[in-house]
């Protein structure tokens, strides 16, 4: 194992290279897409599952998925301009034999592609079943069986025949045909075998008999199983940190894995077993050949498959890693893309897109805190740049707006809801503002020492000046000058007694052709703000009585090309048309 490991840093230091190398070489195309007038732009970094072969394997992401050609480095990608639906993928299979890509969700939808012609179809059985409650409808494994494909699902297991692309009979194998979570399937000899959660443990039936009755399944071992397949005429399957055999009614453990097994499959002669840490190579004997460690990636690993002499392996941030065991090098195949499918905010400049993933609750909790890291797309380029969150200060959690300088579309801010204000030039970081270096403000705790700097929405005015909110603060209003880097604050106690009791957050800021700053409130309401004649303008609108607004909790709010103020509230839209006469409350 020690000798393993040290050449394993010699090939991550010879990856390093080789990567890069690779690069120029790979090159990427869609599909045929339903839609050729849209793009669309995925993050293909978190691997969900791998299948295929060694010509063409291809690899599941959240809700998409690619192929990677190894002949002609060609990824091609699949997503919904292709008809796939978006939704989280939950099992994923490519049938050789059919030249099919078979693609289960979570809520129990099931598509299938006809890689001949990108063809999808589109099966509702699952999902629209009014006996299964939704929480039990996750697709969880393929096995196909000639033109039968057992679908292992959350309530028992359903059979799906691929020649006339019907659905057959559906087995509800747990105790008096009770529910109970398949987690996977295969035939061996004359009977159908199923691994179970809830410990239904290993069920199996006489394909013989009436399938269709729960009588006619047998619990074989008691546990919750993964991963069922046949090899040698023996059975192989995992518990969360064991692997077991099962030949002529006799269990073996024939392995015991340090850490919680996410993945384990055999082809040809190896055993793959993947866990968050690291993914190994076994012969057949279970001797390692070689073990892999995700933190020299600094990612985790999700899932492996070994295809003749290539190991790929998924990854929960950066990808497939290919090891090719003939030449002992790393290759990372990696759409270019975002980093994450999970938006929170998105901003643009002229042939630029930003975007941050967030995030704080409806009611302004930043817990629990987001590290996330940001994208920016260069359309001219066509190419996404990613700064993941080792890449940023620490205390940059919780990106939930962004800001660009009128006047530098190079200088970009960014609000954090737990730390500060994050500042980049030219796509590299230049300054993190706090309560240390500006006039932002941690809310205040009596007796504790907990911080949190909650800056939520910012914005530009005309004359190239930043404003920010920041909540739980008596002085939520701040203004910063990047001209002679000043700092100015506003005090709201006139509207809002107690900030760090009245008022939890902030949706929106708004700037108007007057020098009003227009702030949507939780509790607060509308509240406008104006310092352009010298003297401080302050009201809030808050309530049905007082000026006809429909609930105090303002979401959003936007001014058009007229000044009039359109404000969104959680219970109906208003209009303000007459902006001017806004601070005049007689």
């Amino acid at each position: 194992m020690i000798k393993l490991k040290i050449i394993l840093f010699k090939f991550f230091f010879f990856f390093v290279v080789l990567s890069i190398a690779q690069q120029s070489k790979i090159s990427v195309d869609s599909s045929t897409p339903l839609y050729p007038n849209w793009d669309s732009y995925y993050s293909y970094n978190s691997i969900s599952g791998i299948s295929g072969s060694s010509s063409k394997p291809f690899f599941s992401t959240y809700n998409s998925f690619f192929s990677f050609d190894n002949l002609t480095f060609v990824i091609d990608k699949y997503d919904t301009l292709n008809g796939l639906v978006g939704d989280e993928i939950s099992a994923f299979y490519h049938s050789e034999i059919n030249n099919i890509i078979v693609i289960g969700y979570n809520n129990g939808f099931l598509q299938i592609i006809d890689l001949n012609n990108n063809d999808v179809f589109n099966f509702f059985d699952i999902l629209n079943k009014p006996t299964i409650s939704p929480d039990n409808k996750t697709i969880n494994h393929f096995f196909q069986n000639g033109e039968d494909l057992l679908i292992s699902t959350a309530y028992g297991i359903s059979v799906f025949n691929l020649g006339s692309f019907e659905f057959g009979d559906t087995y509800y194998i747990g105790d008096f045909a009770e529910l109970i979570n398949v987690t996977s399937t295969t035939i061996h000899e004359n009977y159908i075998y199923a691994t179970c959660n809830d410990f239904g443990g290993l069920k199996r039936a006489n394909l013989n008999s009436t399938l269709i009755d729960y009588n006619n399944w047998e619990q074989v071992i008691e546990g919750n199983y993964y991963d069922l397949f046949t090899l040698n005429d023996k059975l192989f399957f995992r518990g969360s940190n064991n692997i077991f055999s099962y030949q002529n009614s006799i269990l073996e453990n024939s392995l015991n894995f340090e850490d919680d097994i996410l993945d384990f499959n055999f082809s040809g002669s190896s055993f793959v077993i993947t866990s968050t840490d690291k993914c190994i190579l076994y012969d057949n004997n279970f001797n390692t050949i070689i073990n892999i460690d995700s933190s020299d990636f600094q990612t985790n690993f999700t899932n492996g498959r070994i295809f003749e002499n290539n190991l790929y392996i998924g990854s929960e941030s950066k990808g497939v890693f290919n090891f090719d065991l003939n030449y002992s090098s790393f290759q990372n195949i990696l759409p270019n893309g975002p980093l994450f499918n999970n938006i929170f905010s998105v901003e643009t400049s002229p042939n630029m897109l930003y975007l941050v993933y967030g995030a704080y609750s409806q009611y302004f909790n930043p817990h629990p805190l987001t590290f996330k890291g940001l994208s920016f797309f260069d359309e001219a380029q066509s190419f996404w740049t990613n700064i993941s969150k080792d890449s940023i200060p620490q205390k940059a959690v919780n990106l939930n707006n962004i800001a660009i300088n009128p006047f530098n579309n190079n200088n970009i801010f960014i609000s954090s809801f737990h730390g500060g204000l994050l500042e980049l030039e030219n796509n590299n970081v230049t300054n993190f503002f706090d309560d240390t270096n500006s006039s932002l403000e941690s809310l205040d705790i009596p007796n504790s020492d907990y911080a949190s700097i909650r800056v939520s929405d910012i914005e530009f005015d005309t004359n190239g000046t930043l404003w920010l909110l920041n909540s739980m603060v008596d002085s939520p209003l701040k203004s910063y000058n990047l001209e002679d880097n000043s700092w100015n604050s506003y005090d709201f106690t006139e509207i809002i007694n107690d900030g760090f009791q009245d008022e939890l957050g902030f949706n929106d800021i708004e700037l108007d052709d007057y020098g009003n700053k227009w702030i949507a409130g939780l509790r607060s309401g509308l509240i406008g703000f104006n310092n352009e004649s010298g003297t401080n303008l302050l009201r809030k609108v808050f309530s049905q009585d007082q000026s006809n607004m429909p609930s105090s909790y303002v979401k959003s709010i936007a001014v058009d090309n007229n000044n009039h103020l359109w404000i969104g509230t959680i219970q109906g839209l208003r209009v303000l048309y007459n902006t001017s006469n806004f601070f005049d409350t007689s």
